[in-house]
This record gives C-alpha cells, sequence and structure tokens, in this order.
C-alpha cells in the first residue's frame, strides 16, 4: 500500500521504517508474542526529541485505518498546525483526499458526521466543551482520535499559551476534560509529544489519562494505554 508513497519537500523519500511502527502497532496486540490477539492495542503514545517526523507517522496510521475502517477519524491539533496536519494526511490520501477536512470551528462537529478525517483545534473543542460541560451529545464517535502536542499544559512551570486558561492541563481544567471526553468516545487514539517527559510522574499519568477511557470504567485501573 505505501511502496510508492513518495514524501514531498526538497529532499523527497519514502517513509523511513520507524515513521510506519505507529501504524504497524495499532494492527497488532499488546504482547502478541506471548498471547496472541489477546489484548488489542487500541491506545498509542508517539514521543521523541523532535524532528523526526511524528506527524508523517500519524498521518500513515490515519489513512492505513481510514483505508480498512472507514468511519470518522478526528485530529485534535494547535490552530496553527493544522493547514500543516491536513497537507500531510492528504498526502498519504491522494486517491482520497477530499475526504479530508479542515474544519474552521469545532462547533462544527457533530454526532453523526459523516465519514471522513477532520482536522480541528484542540483549543476550539475546549471552548465548545467549556460553554456546555453536560451536554455532549455533539461529540462524534470516531474510529480514529490523534491528539497532537499531548502534553501542552502538563508542565505546570511552564507557560506555553497567551491566555491563562491554557496553560494547565491538571485533571480539573477544561482542557484535560474536553480531551478526555473526545477520547473516550474513540476506538483508538495516538497521542504524540515532542517533549519526552522528564518533570515528573504526574505529568506522564495526566497524558496516559488524557487519551484513555478509565473516566467511563472507574473498575478498570489507570492505564488503559498501551
Amino acid at each position: 500500500r505505501w511502496t510508492n508513497l513518495i514524501t514531498h519537500g526538497g529532499h523527497s523519500n519514502r517513509p523511513e521504517d520507524y515513521q510506519l511502527l505507529p501504524m504497524d502497532l495499532l494492527e497488532s496486540a499488546w504482547l502478541n508474542m506471548l498471547l496472541p490477539d489477546k489484548f488489542r492495542r487500541t491506545r498509542l503514545l508517539v514521543a521523541d526529541e523532535g524532528g523526526l517526523g511524528k506527524t508523517l507517522s500519524a498521518s500513515l496510521a490515519i489513512a492505513n485505518t481510514f483505508y480498512d475502517y472507514g468511519g470518522v477519524i478526528l485530529v485534535m491539533c494547535p490552530p496553527l498546525l493544522k493547514e500543516k496536519w491536513a497537507t500531510e494526511i492528504k498526502l498519504c490520501m491522494r486517491d482520497r483526499s477530499h475526504e479530508v477536512k479542515d474544519l474552521d470551528s469545532a462547533w462544527i462537529l457533530k454526532s453523526n458526521m459523516a465519514e471522513g478525517v477532520y482536522v480541528v483545534s484542540k483549543y476550539s473543542i475546549m471552548n465548545r466543551f467549556r460553554e456546555n460541560p453536560t451536554n455532549l451529545s455533539w461529540i462524534p464517535k470516531t474510529e480514529l482520535t490523534v491528539v497532537d502536542e499531548v502534553h501542552q499544559g502538563t508542565l505546570s512551570t511552564k507557560k506555553d499559551m497567551q491566555d491563562i486558561s491554557y496553560q494547565n492541563m491538571k485533571r480539573d481544567g477544561v482542557l484535560f476534560k474536553s480531551q478526555q471526553e473526545v477520547c473516550s468516545r474513540s476506538k483508538r487514539v495516538i497521542g504524540l509529544t515532542a517533549s519526552p517527559f522528564h518533570s515528573n510522574i504526574n505529568d506522564m499519568f495526566t497524558v496516559f489519562e488524557t487519551v484513555s477511557y478509565t473516566h467511563l470504567r472507574a473498575h478498570e485501573t489507570r492505564g488503559n494505554l498501551v
């Protein structure tokens, strides 16, 4: 499926083998060598020091998932990165690039979205959630959700957004709750970060819980991420 894919740019070439790992991991079971197909992998965290092509890796996983399962795929990213994400996904879905949509606002989202890949600002989603946190019927059930910059707000000493309401992603914060609600309704989730965890274990647990669905399954242990 991907032998003829050529990335764009001055030094275009085929994806590196490691950039296929997220796609392959989503199609393989956790502990597959010991317990074949017993524990399907549904959550994935992709982390590196930056510049290694996480966006392309996730875009390949998005395209592969859409080709195999269809449905709705949602990409939540910072607003300035929406165009980059849409371009990269369309590169991986040249024959179906018209099904990749860059949404102006999260207010366009609804429970019965048409099949396709939708790129939206995660802060727009947060703001819509904040308007009415008790009415979440608009959140679509997705085949795959991708959360870019999933670490944003987890470092209590880092002020990485202009508005103070964006600075902390504590478990009682709006950013955390809105993203977790969206992820909890997704069959699969990929979280991406270019900031490997070097502060404290609570930041890592916060990220894990962001992309998990444990708040809907209180009887399960924290850590449905594999």
